[in-house]
């Protein structure tokens, strides 16, 4: 088998509106827009950056084992086990990234924790870490 597929879910390169920081990470949305801090915090950064990944995962698999697969990397995948697990994407995510080892143990629980309120997917998921665009209004601008 291939070598199983590591998901960058880093920062989009399309970036966000202002709203659409709170949708996209609602913690990053207050240290930037209601906190007002110049420097965020890089442990907060980089266990924000864990967790992504840990959840892109999770979705990933989710969204293989659906009824239409689940497009990552440019390609459709029917097959979750292409895919890291969760927690062994975190821990490849911070050799590749040299960073955040000291908050494995942390992150780990708290994604658990959220699996365990979160069994089940959020309906179907058909993509991950794909940029979406969307327009609000009528072609007549109403």
């Amino acid at each position: 088998m291939s070598e199983k597929i590591l998901i960058e879910a880093g920062r989009s390169a399309r970036g966000w509106s202002r709203v659409g920081n709170f949708f996209k990470c609602p913690q990053l949305f207050a240290y930037d827009s209601r906190l007002n801090l110049d420097l965020i915090p890089a442990d907060a950064l980089t266990r924000g950056s864990m967790g992504h990944v840990m959840q892109a995962h999770q979705h990933a698999i989710w969204g293989a084992r659906g009824p239409l697969g689940v497009w990552v990397d440019d390609k459709w995948h029917d097959d979750p086990s292409v895919f890291l697990s969760p927690e062994a994407a975190l821990h490849e995510w911070c050799d590749r990234n040299k960073a955040g080892h000291e908050h494995i143990e942390r992150m780990m629980d708290t994604f658990r924790r959220y699996l365990a309120a979160n069994p089940e997917p959020p309906g179907t998921v058909i993509k991950v870490e794909y940029p979406v665009t969307a327009v609000l209004g009528d072609k007549d601008g109403q």
